[in-house]
């Protein structure tokens, strides 16, 4: 029998609702908002389930952008996550924007590092290296600009690319991802990242 997924990115600037069969898109609905105006993320979800004839039931699986990224963004995703969760008891699979952006990358070779968009004039960075897994943490986009001596960066956002001259990566619908599964209610959050986080580890 065939399994669904339901694939919710609601973190970064370019949002992206899908929907799989066996890990085969489906369907696919992106929008890009500025996460201050109401959003239609619910409303996206059930024209999808009807147009393809899925119940809410019938999702196997839940994969979850939680962060870090947009503070509204990833707050409705997580709320979203957490209702569906408690209503049907979908496997919950929580993945890091960071991961999310790196599974859009084709044809990238290590090192790289991924910025994505925080404040005008720093957002969040992570290295990927053949190495043991790099933390997470702010950066100024200069510093990030630097760095390209030693490897290229992407970023999803195609302003901040154009600035800085970082290379864009378009967000699309991809399954399967890097992900842990989350197990209870509790274990279903957001991802934020803050300087005192750098400092203090």
């Amino acid at each position: 029998m065939a399994k669904h997924q339901l694939f919710i990115q609601t973190a970064l600037k370019q949002s992206m609702l899908a929907l799989f069969r066996d890990y085969q898109c489906l369907q696919e609905h992106s929008m890009v908002l500025d996460h201050r105006s109401d959003n239609t993320y619910v409303n996206d979800i059930q024209i999808m389930l009807k147009k393809n004839k899925i119940s809410h039931t019938e999702i196997h699986e839940l994969y979850l952008v939680h962060g870090p990224g947009f503070f509204t963004g990833v707050r409705a995703g997580v709320i979203i996550a957490k209702a569906w969760y408690q209503l049907f008891q979908p496997k919950m699979q929580l993945v890091s924007s960071f991961d999310y952006i790196s599974a859009c990358i084709s044809g990238a070779v290590l090192p790289y590092g991924v910025v994505i968009a925080g404040s005008g004039k720093e957002g969040y960075f992570k290295l990927f290296s053949d190495s043991e897994e790099q933390s997470a943490c702010m950066i100024n986009y200069e510093e990030a600009m630097d760095l390209q001596r030693n490897y290229p960066i992407y970023s999803d956002l195609l302003p901040l690319c154009e600035k800085w001259g970082f290379i864009h990566v378009q967000p699309r619908a991809v399954l399967p991802l890097k992900s842990k599964q989350a197990c209870s209610l509790n274990e279903i959050f957001p991802v934020y990242i803050r300087r005192e986080d750098d400092l203090f580890g």
